[in-house]
């Protein structure tokens, strides 16, 4: 009984990752599609890093980097692009 226990857990975690690895790959189309086509106006790009928990990390880069208005782009374009397209993700933030 417990190896059946034990393949369900691990039957349940492996499809749990799945749907995270599936969310995120959805996750990057939406940031290739409608994020880096504006980023890219200003010499930037946005990647997505992880998924944990429905809170989405991201990097940015090319004249992102260090930008002042970062911590806005983030805010006022990528999060609510993100979030519109994906509800399940709660928050966005920006990783180094």
């Amino acid at each position: 009984m417990e190896d059946k226990s034990k393949v369900l857990v691990e039957m349940q975690e492996a499809l749990e990752e799945t749907r995270a690895l599936n969310l995120l790959s959805d996750i990057e189309k939406t940031i290739d599609e409608q994020v880096n086509t504006l980023l890219k106006l200003h010499g930037g790009s946005c990647v997505a890093v992880s998924v944990e928990d429905g809170v989405l990390s991201v990097r940015l880069s090319g004249g992102c980097v260090g930008c002042p208005s970062s911590k806005i782009t983030l805010m006022r374009l990528i999060q609510p692009i993100i979030q519109n397209a994906h509800p399940e993700i709660s928050d966005v933030i920006l990783v180094v």
